[in-house]
């Protein structure tokens, strides 16, 4: 976590409250998603902006709460909606975990190791399962991921990393197949607590 904050360049807009608290949400979440893998600094990071609520892109031209910027590595996020994806930790909804999953997408590419081609060839699943009409059905059936992965292979891949990490017994129930090529992807895997402890 301490190599992830001093390599990248967080820029507070708008005087952001509590920042050490955001950064360390920003580093935890980099350091959670990247524990299976050899490239835990995410090169395809360079910068975090964060403003204080919902802003203004001037390349969408419409507000955001967050958004991820390939071309200049630069992740963008909203303190208030960051901090809501952690206030309720089962409602597979996290707008860092979201951005950070774009994030790692694009790491990945061109890159000539066995981590990133098992990342590419479950990317590939998941662009295959996109365009399955039993599979959509499922997915409008029981409604466990929300409307928004469906608008393209990247997208899906977010939404889903959001439910593998806030949820994961339920996707594993909903979804088990995908559930294992988000294991297979990610290198990394939950496990069921002892009866007696709750999460």
């Amino acid at each position: 976590m301490t190599r992830f904050r001093q390599r990248k360049k967080i820029i507070f807009h708008n005087e952001v409250k509590d920042q050490e608290e955001i950064k360390l949400l920003l580093s935890a979440t980099a350091a959670m998603l990247t524990l299976g893998m050899a490239d835990f600094l995410i090169l395809s990071i360079k910068r975090i902006l964060i403003y204080p609520t919902a802003y203004y892109s001037r390349i969408s031209k419409q507000h955001h709460y967050g958004e991820y910027n390939p071309s200049f590595k630069t992740l963008v996020l909203s303190a208030e909606h960051l901090r809501e994806g952690f206030r309720i930790p089962n409602d597979s909804l996290n707008l860092a975990v979201h951005e950070f999953a774009h994030a790692l997408s694009f790491n990945v590419v061109n890159k000539l190791n066995t981590r990133s081609f098992l990342f590419m060839i479950g990317m590939a699943r998941m662009k295959r399962l996109l365009k399955n009409p039993k599979f959509i059905a499922q997915w409008a059936d029981n409604k466990y991921f929300r409307e928004y992965g469906r608008a393209n292979s990247h997208e899906f891949f977010a939404v889903a990393v959001e439910s593998f990490v806030e949820t994961p017994t339920d996707f594993k129930h909903h979804f088990p197949e995908l559930y294992k090529t988000l294991q297979f992807m990610l290198n990394m895997g939950f496990y069921k607590l002892p009866d007696g402890i709750k999460n």
